[in-house]
């Protein structure tokens, strides 16, 4: 009896995950179309992803209220849609970096990064107790490097003015798509090894922030995410 009620419970829950997805997709549709902006299947596919980790550390932040770095990746998250949706490229990456970045910390949670990620910070990623290959790990210093470096226009400054000004005018749609989806792409790969590293690196709070909802969490981040808790 016991068993059934926490299993319809749970059921009740996860249904009501898909809802607030849903509902946060057709926002972001509204919000699209009001401001006259072109989004598309793989838009909104990507905008879900973003969605479902949000829920992800909403539930942590519920567990554990006082987890700052959780309540800043949530906003980070936010605001990448907001910034993908204006095609904002800058902000962006902006909001990309700290996403790395508090992931970072709480995966490696070690308090001299806590203000400033360093070189050391990926050395110790590679090199420390973590389960990381070399191609998972270029991925994310590249993405990361990538982010800095166009945040802070090492490339962008040795342009010629009259160039970079006409880019900055250029309304090549198709060109700002192609570049959108190809980043949307790389997000999601990057955030499948990110997601793993921090679930390995934090099982006990995973589970205890998804105490008898592990079918909530394999909604959310998949089944092999789900299956690390049981390993």
């Amino acid at each position: 009896m016991a068993i059934a009620l926490v299993s319809s419970l749970i059921k009740d829950e996860i249904n009501l995950v898909k809802f607030e997805t849903n509902k946060f997709i057709k926002v972001i549709c509204a919000y699209a179309e009001e401001n006259e902006v072109e989004i598309q299947q793989t838009d909104t596919d990507f905008y879900r992803v973003l969605a479902k980790h949000i829920l992800f550390f909403k539930y942590i932040l519920t567990a554990y209220p006082s987890s700052y770095f959780v309540q800043v990746i949530i906003s980070d998250f936010y605001y990448y849609i907001i910034s993908d949706l204006k095609n904002e490229a800058r902000y962006s990456f902006l909001n990309e970096r700290s996403i790395i970045e508090n992931y970072l910390r709480m995966i490696i949670k070690n308090d001299d990064y806590n203000t400033h990620i360093t070189h050391n910070t990926f050395e110790e990623l590679i090199n420390g107790p973590y389960v990381i290959d070399q191609i998972e790990y270029s991925l994310i210093k590249s993405e990361y490097t990538n982010s800095c470096g166009y945040i802070h226009g090492n490339q962008i400054l040795k342009d010629q003015l009259s160039s970079l000004f006409e880019d900055c005018i250029k309304n090549d749609v198709k060109k700002s798509l192609q570049k959108r989806r190809a980043q949307q792409d790389l997000i999601v790969r990057l955030l499948k090894i990110l997601d793993r590293l921090f679930i390995e690196n934090n099982t006990d709070i995973i589970s205890s922030s998804f105490h008898r909802r592990k079918s909530v969490l394999k909604y959310l981040l998949g089944e092999s995410n789900m299956e690390i808790l049981f390993k």
